[in-house]
């Protein structure tokens, strides 16, 4: 997927195409925001389908920052009566798909010490010079092709 334009609402498509082709768990009814503010994206989605009603929720928080060229994930959430389903794997991919689209370089967790094995497993390494920073080029995995940068965005947000 290409962007050809620098607007929130491509951005906010974007990130919409590639929930609904590639994570499993996708409804489109889901809550997904998307907020810009130059020049950083915030892109918050909830996974209804996977989130089973008691606060117990499953989502995916992140932030990509143009200038950097790097994605922070906030946090991946799986509800606990839906783990050990690959969910986390998905969203984790989901992210770096989104990076990947954006032309974002790398992508960084800080985890939770109970959540390092997760990331590693992941493919995620410690980050040089930190102490807990872990992070992946979204280009370390097979068939990914480069893809025209989205640049800057105005600041707006959309949501549904």
């Amino acid at each position: 997927m290409t962007l050809k334009t620098e607007t929130v609402s491509d951005i906010y498509q974007t990130v919409h195409g590639i929930l609904s082709a590639g994570f499993f768990w996708f409804d489109q009814d889901d809550p997904l925001v998307v907020e810009c503010g130059v020049p950083q994206v915030r892109v918050f989605y909830v996974s209804t389908r996977a989130s089973p009603g008691s606060g117990d929720t499953t989502f995916l928080d992140c932030r990509l920052n143009f200038d950097s060229r790097e994605m922070w994930v906030g946090s991946i959430q799986v509800a606990a009566s839906y783990r050990r389903q690959g969910l986390g794997q998905q969203l984790v991919q989901t992210a770096e798909d989104i990076a990947h689209a954006m032309e974002i370089g790398v992508v960084n967790v800080f985890p939770l010490t109970c959540s390092e094995h997760f990331w590693l497993k992941m493919g995620y390494t410690p980050r040089p010079r930190t102490a807990r920073v872990l992070w992946k080029h979204p280009n370390d995995r097979v068939g990914v092709t480069a893809m025209n940068s989205i640049g800057r965005c105005p600041k707006a947000e959309i949501s549904r």
